[in-house]
This record gives structure tokens, C-alpha cells and sequence, in this order.
């Protein structure tokens, strides 16, 4: 079946051309009908869970970028329940070569995931068994069809299955499962069991919440229960992406458990990728070539006049590495012990009394005609008591302890290298050209390590007791009285008698009393030990290449004609493509990146003369591929 797209077109248009020739009036199909039409031979495997990957054969089917290939498939589906559901489905293959079946050579085509997020024999997503024919269909670039006119039949058993419902961040509004994981991002995960009355749900997933390895997750229920969801009670976060690498690969994997232990299981491979990325495929394209360019004057010729142009290219690269980790080592001791130890006692008492007494006693005589009588007694008695005692005590203790260890030692490497080759290779071909290249290659290197240990350990204790007692006692007492009499008489006619007599009695007493005990002690220990090290290490490597390239070109000007050296420079260029990735794994196309690198090629013209016309270069005229151009 292998024919070129070039052979195919002729095939076309020389059949149009015999028609007229022959005169014949009939049609003629612009088709092309390959010797042998492509066809399915057999099924790896026939029976399938959601999500697994489909494996089949084929016949006359080709690796080829111009060619797609699908598998039609047409019958009938019953479901576990005898539901039947009509079926027109296509599914497109990858090609993965030639592989061997019952020891013939035939095509393997794969269907990566069949489904993958839904049964797509059937509207109910319940297992059961399709039987149905498979028709292979090759379309080419041109429109060309080729289709298998006589498919063979097959049957095809679709197990209980899991099916993943929904995969995507939180608070996206995706409409199908993620395609693509980003960094970084917490995903929820949703499943539902078909065929099986799951109890027990097991989820295993790599690259999540900082741990590459693969973790765990089980969601147990009492009863049967159909779908599950992973990431609300629970964070789902993938990892980031290191910086050497472009994406990884995280393994979802998802186990349903009846009562009985019966398991069914799927497995989703997804990639995890950065919001935006640069992709680049790896080719170098040429993009460019520039107008050759003179690069000496008119050389004349003469008998065996030989002339040879050189130019070389020289690249350097060097590369340092440097680390330097520094630590000290010491180590001291010490203790301390200090104890305060107080106590007294102190007592007072305050007596105080007073006693007055006074005495008055007047006599008048006064003449009048009356006589009045007056007198007042007045008494006054107070007593006052104030006892009181205040009781103090604290106690403080306090421990404290700290030990470490660690270790020196000092190693110092030094090595340096230097190794320099050349390799120089020469050819000619009389009257062409001479080619050639050398290349030149250095290396060093410098170590220097050091190391240490120390340990050490500290601890403190105090401890401080105190006692404080107090007492007072007040007592007051007074008393008081007063006693006023009077008589007075008069006469009247001048005559008068009066007498006064005052008497006044005071007496106070006061006493005061005060105890105070003090007692005290405190009692601090501390004691320190420290232990320290200090280490030193470096460590420097260099790497120092490089590489010249020499290119020659030789060439022979014969007697009585003249030659110039021309050179022409060629651009080419590596496309890297800018994506970005939307919270459903969609991918999009930015921009492009361009990197450009340049090369040369010399030529030797010649000719009659400089004067009337240079000679003109054989090197190509100047033409742009990959824009931008100019230049």
C-alpha cells in the first residue's frame, strides 16, 4: 500500500489524458484505490473497564504523517439491566507501528483511554457487552478515503466500572474532567460506581501536598452509595514543578469496595504544568540566507596559482561552582552558687498617760434685792481597743538545663588539570577547495572541606523561701467630768451677795503595742556548660572548555584569469511556542520565541578580468524563510 503523494498525483491526471486519447466517453473517479483496503483483524482484549486503553490490529495501515486513521464502530449495546442502545461511534487511534499478532506482521492501533469519563456505547453509563462491526477508514491529506467495505464482527464487554465525573480547582466551572493539572492549585475530585454498590471508596494519588510519593486517602460508608467526592473535607494541592524540568506526571487512581470486597478500580495519568509555558520542539530550521559578500580583492592568476581562504570559530565556556560553610568550635564551664539567708525580730510598745485636774472657786459679794440658784454637771467617757497580726511566706525554685555535641574536622583538596588536544583534518579536491578543524578542551578543578564537632550542655537552679509576721495592738481610754454651781443673791438697796465655784477633773491613758517577725532564706545554684565548634569547608569547581572550529577553502586561479573570495552567512533558527493554560488544562497558543544562530560558507570566483566585471560568486541568491527578514 505504500505510495508516495507524488505517485498518486500522477496516477490522477494521467488518467484523464488516456480518455481522450482513446476517445472513450466514460468517467472517470478522481479516487485512488490502494491494491489492498486498510482493515481491523483483532481485538488485544474483549473485555474492557471505563478508562482502560484499547489495544487492536490492523491490516494495510500506515505510521504516516499525511494519513488519519478511524475505527467505526456499529452494532448494538446491552446494557446489565437488557436495556439495548443502538451504536455509531468513532474513535480515532494513535498508530504505534508494526507488532506481531498469531505470528503475522500487522498494525497495532491504540485508543489511549476508552472513554475515558463516561461509557461511550451507551446514554446510561452501565455496563454490558457491544456486538458490532469495527470498519477501519484511512483519509489522507487530500481527501483521499479508503475504507474497509467488508469489517469484520466483534464482540466487546464493557465491566463495572469507575467513572471520574469531575476533576478540577476549586470553584472552577469546567465542563469535563481536567485535561491538564497546574501547580500549585487545590483540585476536587468526583467518581460514581457503575455495576458495583460501592461502600468503601480508595484513592491514591502522587505529587500532592508536598510529598512526591503516593499517598492515601480511604472514605468509608455504612450503606451503598454511588458517587463520592475527594477535596472537600480534605486538601488536594499538586506539587510544584522543579526548575529543570517542564511538567510531571501525577497517578490518580480510584478504587470502589462492595460489602464483599469485590474491587473495581481506574486509573488516571495526568500531567501537571506551569499556568504559562514554553515549549520548544528541538528542530533548527533554516531562516535565512544572506547576499554573498567579497572578502578580498582581485587575485591573478599564474601558472599553479594556488590561494586559500581561513576563518575560524572559537566558543568558550566556563563554568564555577563555589560553597563555602563556616563554623566556630568552643567550649567553657562554669558554676555558681549563692545563698541569702535573713531573719529578725522586732517588738515594740507605747504607753502613754495623762491626768489633769483644775480648780476654781470665786466669791463675790454683790448688794441686791434677789437671790438665783444655777447649776450643770457634764460626763464623758470613751475606750477604744485595735489588735492586729499579718502572716507572709514564698517560696521559689527554678531548674534550667541545655546540652549539645557536635564535630570538626578540616580536609583541604586541591586539584587542578588541564588537558588540551587538537585534532586538525584537512581535505582537497584540486582546483575546489582545503576544509579544517581543530578543537581545544580545558578543565579544573579545586576542593576544600573542613569539619568539626561540639557538644555541651547547661543547667541553673535557685531557689528562695521567705516568712514575714507582723502584729499591733492599740488601746485608747478617756474620761471626763465637769461640775458648775452658782448662787447668787441681791439685796436690794445696795446691798448683794453672790459665790461661784468651779471644779474640772481630766485623766487619759493610751497604750501601744507592735510585734514584727521577720524570717527569710534564698538559695540560687547555677551552673553552665557550653560546648561549641566551628567548621570551615569550601568547595570550588570549575570547568573551563573550549572549542575552535577552523574552515578552510583552497582553490586554483589558472594563468591569465582572476579571483575573489566571497562568503555567505545563513541564519537559522530554533521556534520555541509561548502556551498558556486555562483552570480546565485547556491550552492555548500566545506567541512564538525565535533563537537564532549563524553560519558562513566561503566560495572562490573567477574570472576574466576586475576591471570590466567582478566575478560573481556560485553561491545562491539571498532568500528568507522563517521571517523576521531583512538584514
Amino acid at each position: 500500500m505504500k505510495k508516495s503523494k507524488m505517485n498518486r498525483s500522477i496516477v490522477r491526471q494521467a488518467l484523464p489524458m488516456l480518455v481522450i486519447a482513446s476517445g472513450l466517453s466514460t468517467a472517470c473517479s478522481d479516487e485512488f484505490e490502494p491494491a489492498k483496503k486498510p482493515s481491523v483483524i483483532a481485538l488485544a482484549k474483549n473485555n474492557l473497564v471505563i478508562g482502560e486503553t484499547m489495544i487492536a490490529y490492523g491490516e494495510n495501515i500506515e505510521d504516516v504523517s499525511y494519513q488519519q486513521t478511524m475505527l467505526h464502530f456499529q452494532g448494538i449495546y446491552m446494557n446489565d439491566r437488557n436495556e439495548a442502545e443502538a451504536v455509531d461511534l468513532k474513535l480515532r487511534p494513535l498508530v504505534d507501528g508494526e507488532a506481531t499478532y498469531q505470528g503475522k506482521t500487522a498494525t497495532q492501533l491504540r485508543i489511549h483511554r476508552i472513554g475515558p469519563f463516561s461509557n461511550p456505547f451507551s446514554q446510561s453509563g452501565r455496563p454490558g457487552k457491544f456486538e458490532g462491526t469495527i470498519t477501519a477508514v484511512v483519509q489522507d491529506d487530500n481527501g483521499d478515503v479508503f475504507v474497509d467495505t467488508e469489517p469484520k464482527s466483534f464482540a466487546l464487554q464493557i465491566e463495572p466500572s469507575v467513572l471520574i465525573t469531575e476533576l478540577q480547582p476549586v470553584g472552577a466551572k469546567c465542563s469535563a474532567p481536567a485535561l491538564r493539572a497546574l501547580q500549585g492549585l487545590s483540585y476536587r475530585l468526583s467518581v460514581k460506581a457503575s455495576g458495583i454498590e460501592a461502600t468503601k471508596f480508595v484513592y491514591k494519588l502522587n505529587h500532592i501536598n508536598g510529598n512526591e510519593n503516593i499517598q492515601e486517602i480511604v472514605h468509608e460508608y455504612n450503606s451503598p452509595v454511588e458517587t463520592d467526592t475527594l477535596g472537600d473535607s480534605e486538601s488536594i494541592i499538586f506539587d510544584m514543578i522543579p526548575q529543570d524540568i517542564q511538567s510531571y506526571i501525577s497517578v490518580v487512581r480510584v478504587e470502589a469496595y462492595d460489602a464483599n470486597g469485590n474491587m473495581v478500580e481506574t486509573a488516571l495519568p495526568i500531567s501537571v504544568h506551569r499556568p504559562l509555558e514554553v515549549v520548544f520542539n528541538g528542530k533548527r530550521e533554516m531562516a535565512q540566507t544572506y547576499n554573498p559578500v567579497p572578502v578580498s580583492g582581485c587575485i591573478p592568476g599564474g601558472i599553479n596559482t594556488r590561494v586559500q581562504y581561513e576563518e575560524s570559530k572559537s566558543e568558550s565556556r566556563q563554568k564555577t561552582v563555589s560553597m563555602t560553610i563556616s563554623q566556630s568550635w568552643e567550649k567553657s564551664r562554669g558554676n555558681t552558687l549563692s545563698t541569702d539567708l535573713l531573719e529578725g525580730i522586732s517588738k515594740g510598745q507605747t504607753n502613754t498617760s495623762s491626768l489633769s485636774s483644775s480648780v476654781s472657786e470665786e466669791n463675790q459679794v454683790i448688794e441686791s434685792t434677789g437671790i438665783e440658784y444655777a447649776q450643770e454637771t457634764t460626763n464623758e467617757l470613751s475606750t477604744s481597743t485595735s489588735n492586729g497580726e499579718s502572716w507572709d511566706f514564698s517560696v521559689s525554685n527554678a531548674v534550667e538545663n541545655s546540652q549539645y555535641q557536635s564535630q570538626n574536622m578540616e580536609n583541604n583538596n586541591s586539584t587542578s588539570s588541564t588537558t588540551s588536544g587538537g585534532l586538525e583534518v584537512s581535505a582537497s579536491i584540486p582546483e575546489v577547495a582545503k576544509v579544517g578543524g581543530k578543537a581545544d578542551l580545558g578543565r579544573g578543578v579545586t576542593n576544600g572541606t573542613s569539619t568539626g564537632t561540639a557538644s555541651g550542655s547547661s543547667s541553673s537552679s535557685s531557689t528562695e523561701r521567705g516568712y514575714s509576721t507582723g502584729g499591733s495592738k492599740d488601746t485608747s481610754r478617756s474620761f471626763g467630768s465637769a461640775t458648775t454651781s452658782g448662787k447668787s443673791q441681791s439685796i436690794e438697796n445696795s446691798y448683794a451677795l453672790g459665790q461661784v465655784s468651779t471644779a474640772s477633773t481630766s485623766e487619759e491613758t493610751a497604750v501601744s503595742s507592735n510585734r514584727v517577725w521577720n524570717v527569710g532564706s534564698g538559695t540560687s545554684m547555677s551552673e553552665t556548660v557550653a560546648e561549641g565548634e566551628d567548621i570551615a569547608r569550601e568547595l570550588t569547581v570549575e570547568t573551563t572548555s573550549e572549542t575552535t572550529v577552523s574552515q578552510g577553502f583552497s582553490g586554483l586561479i589558472p594563468r591569465g584569469k582572476y579571483g575573489i573570495f566571497y562568503r555567505q552567512t545563513t541564519r537559522w533558527v530554533k521556534v520555541a511556542e509561548v502556551l498558556t493554560y486555562n483552570l480546565c488544562g485547556l491550552a492555548r497558543h500566545m506567541g512564538e520565541l525565535q533563537f537564532n544562530e549563524y553560519t558562513w560558507a566561503p566560495d572562490l570566483a573567477v574570472g576574466l578580468s576586475c576591471e570590466d566585471s567582478v566575478p560573481k560568486s556560485n553561491l545562491p541568491d539571498a532568500e528568507c524563510f522563517v521571517p523576521p527578514c531583512g538584514g
